[in-house]
């Protein structure tokens, strides 16, 4: 929910909610009207250079965030593989013999982003690592500034923003920078 409420706010819409005890609850999303089309949108979202092609491993337990992310990722020309927690992140990557970026949602059920992200490590010391979550304001991050191939993505994010953190973790991954 605090995933929809951000989008809606972002795009400059509102939410109603109406609830009764036993009865359910009623949402109204409102937002504002566009004279643009979906394809007019798509082209103003300018995806950044693929010339630092990469690997990347989205662990996210919402399958339609990571729907969206994986959809955003192989279409600016990614390698893309996914997994819906961290249990199934090591799993993927027992066939696997490197990926580039791990971004990964930090809160998930049985095996946390940050325990992924550790685990991880051992195979590749400095793997860069791009946390997002959707409880950016309850979520501890001090931990974050002393790892220097780590970056941290608020949720909701565009694909632009999504694509230029991932472009900023390869980049830093090839250079020593983060």
């Amino acid at each position: 929910m605090a995933s929809v409420h951000g989008i809606v706010e972002q795009n400059g819409g509102k939410i109603e909610v109406e609830s009764a005890p036993g009865k359910g609850a009623t949402f109204r999303i409102f937002l504002p009207a566009t004279a643009r089309t979906a394809g007019a949108l798509q082209r103003t979202l300018a995806k950044p250079s693929t010339a630092t092609p990469g690997t990347v491993l989205v662990v996210e337990d919402q399958e339609s965030v990571r729907g969206v992310v994986v959809r955003v990722l192989r279409g600016a020309g990614y390698r893309v593989l996914e997994a819906s927690d961290g249990e199934s992140g090591l799993r993927v990557l027992d066939q696997q013999p490197s990926i580039d970026v791990l971004l990964t949602d930090i809160v998930m059920p049985r095996l946390d982003g940050r325990s992924l992200a550790s685990r991880l490590r051992k195979r590749w010391p400095d793997l860069p690592v791009l946390f997002t979550s959707g409880y950016a304001q309850e979520t501890d991050r001090s931990w974050l500034s002393s790892d220097e191939n780590a970056a941290f993505l608020a949720k909701p994010f565009t694909p632009r923003e999504l694509l230029e953190a991932v472009q900023r973790m390869l980049g830093a991954s090839r250079t020593g920078l983060a």
